[in-house]
């Protein structure tokens, strides 16, 4: 079927009914097909967020566990090296504070207008 229409720069055309039909039925199931896309990405959306924020959670889970696992490690370390004379420590000479000053000392008196640092 054919129908006689004027167009802006007045010239009449045939437009066929059909073909408008057959766009209009494209057109409609590419706005189905653009609604089901939104919701998908929609939903995935959802769940980034969901998997963002427990992410955040495990990491400061973790991290609060990491700084747990600190305090108790340095807390054995000191009292381990508490319970150990200060002459036979394993890791350091016992005149180890004494060499360290000396030899910061010697850094610091070859810099201008150097001060000899205080023993501890």
């Amino acid at each position: 079927m054919t129908k006689t229409i004027m167009s802006s720069n007045f010239n009449e055309r045939d437009v066929d009914t059909s073909s408008v039909a057959r766009y209009q039925k494209k057109i409609k199931e590419m706005e189905e097909e653009n609604k089901k896309l939104r919701n998908i990405i929609k939903t995935q959306l959802e769940n980034s967020e969901r998997l963002r924020i427990e992410t955040q959670t495990t990491v400061e889970t973790l991290r609060d566990e990491f700084d747990l696992l600190v305090r108790e490690l340095s807390n054995l370390q000191k009292k381990e090296e508490e319970s150990i004379p200060e002459n036979d420590h394993p890791r350091r000479p016992h005149n180890y504070r004494e060499e360290y000053y000396e030899e910061a000392n010697k850094r610091h008196e070859n810099l201008p207008g150097g001060i000899p640092l205080a023993k501890k």
